[in-house]
């Protein structure tokens, strides 16, 4: 069964960004330089992140809940989850507006690449929030 097999690739993948998150807040502890210590907790948070999804796919998939339309009217089902979904999407945008502007203004390339990938980050996020799950 296709699910089965999705299941355990899951179940492998969880494993792996948990293990990958706590050995690198692990190593953190012993290095001093700011950006190779913030580069780690970038990594850590980003695979915490990812298990954060994984998780979720899994005990959907295994109770039969994983759709938009369940996902969606679950939500709306909580007025409160709502409504701060419809304020993180509104901070969001301005997050995307002054960023925008701060890589347009900087001519350090360095700060130029971190703002980018922030930028990205932040236009992903906003995208599945407001147009894939809500569409606002």
């Amino acid at each position: 069964m296709a699910n089965e097999r999705l299941i355990k690739l899951l179940e492998t993948q969880l494993t792996l960004e948990k293990e990958s998150a706590r050995a690198l807040r692990k190593e953190m502890k012993d290095i001093d330089h700011v950006g190779i210590k913030a580069l780690f907790e970038i990594c850590a948070a980003d695979s915490t992140k990812h298990a954060a999804i994984v998780q979720m796919m899994l005990e959907s998939l295994k109770s039969g809940e994983l759709s938009r339309e369940t996902f969606v009217s679950t939500w709306q089902q909580r007025n409160q989850g709502l409504e701060a979904i419809k304020t993180h999407i509104d901070r969001e945008k301005k997050m995307i507006e002054l960023i925008k502007d701060e890589v347009l203004a900087t001519d350090d390339k360095l700060i130029k690449t971190l703002l980018q990938h922030i930028l990205n980050d932040e236009e992903r996020h906003h995208k599945i929030l407001k147009e894939e799950v809500w569409k606002f």
